[in-house]
């Protein structure tokens, strides 16, 4: 096959034939976003379905260190908290993402949305890690439950604060870029730190919520809340967000309660 056979049937130009490569960003964020859903779901079956069998326990295996152990767990978990990531809050970054396709070369645009994608659930990891980590240190004493229960309620009351409707307007605002090279990629990665703190006050208490278990109701219903209020940015003005999580806060301590049975009381 000569040179301009393989132009011709490049991956590049069968997108651009077919429009896709031009898509809005929004498109290939839903779908990712999809993806990671559908991940999750599978994972919540596999979880339901019963905990594996430790292999370490039968006899004549080496017994592995709780160390290992641990390690293994905080990766998984960090794994499955990546996935809500993106299921969850890359769809909220459709605009963004959209405007740093507009001040940018072709080329680069690709990698300039991904690199603001990437700072953004760097950062979100890193909460969810020290997230865990206080949750961790406060099980003992307080149940999952009663965590998530308790963020639900501190994102309840912020949906009523007045500087909520100012910080969803400016979430979605993105300064000019360099067209091309590395400037455009460090200031991809600068747009994606300045703008993650009013992530962070907006959807940070639904998140933290989600440190002790990610039960999928809890996704679901904090995923609508967030969607809602994002395409519908009124604030206090609007009671939906505030219904919806008042909704997933009682099914969430509900199903808890019910799984739980009468140990919870002792």
């Amino acid at each position: 096959m000569t040179t301009a056979s393989v132009a011709r049937y490049s991956p590049r130009r069968w997108l651009d034939r077919r429009g896709i490569a031009d898509a809005h960003p929004g498109w290939w964020l839903d779908a990712t976003a999809g993806l990671a859903w559908v991940a999750l779901v599978a994972w919540a079956v596999a979880e339901a379905a019963g905990p594996a069998h430790d292999i370490s326990a039968m006899p004549g295996m080496p017994a592995v260190p709780p160390s290992a152990h641990h390690q293994h767990g905080a990766e998984a978990w960090g794994a499955h908290w990546v996935l809500m990531v993106v299921a969850m809050m890359w769809p909220l970054y459709a605009a963004p993402a959209a405007a740093l396709r507009r001040t940018v070369f072709r080329r680069w645009q690709a990698p300039t949305i991904a690199m603001y994608l990437a700072i953004l659930t760097v950062l979100w990891l890193v909460v969810g890690y020290l997230a865990r980590g206080m949750y961790l240190l406060s099980a003992p004493i307080i149940p999952a439950w009663a965590w998530s229960a308790a963020w639900l309620v501190v994102a309840i009351a912020g949906l009523r604060s007045l500087w909520r409707a100012r910080l969803l307007w400016t979430c979605q605002q993105v300064k000019t870029l360099a067209p091309c090279g590395r400037r455009a990629l460090t200031g991809a990665a600068t747009v994606a730190a300045r703008a993650w703190p009013r992530c962070a006050a907006l959807c940070g208490p639904v998140m933290v919520a989600m440190a002790a278990g990610h039960p999928l109701p809890l996704m679901v219903g904090a995923s609508a809340a967030v969607w809602w209020e994002q395409r519908h940015p009124r604030a206090w003005r609007d009671p939906t967000p505030t219904v919806v999580l008042a909704v997933t806060l009682f099914a969430t301590v509900s199903l808890s309660l019910i799984k739980e049975g009468p140990s919870w009381l002792m």
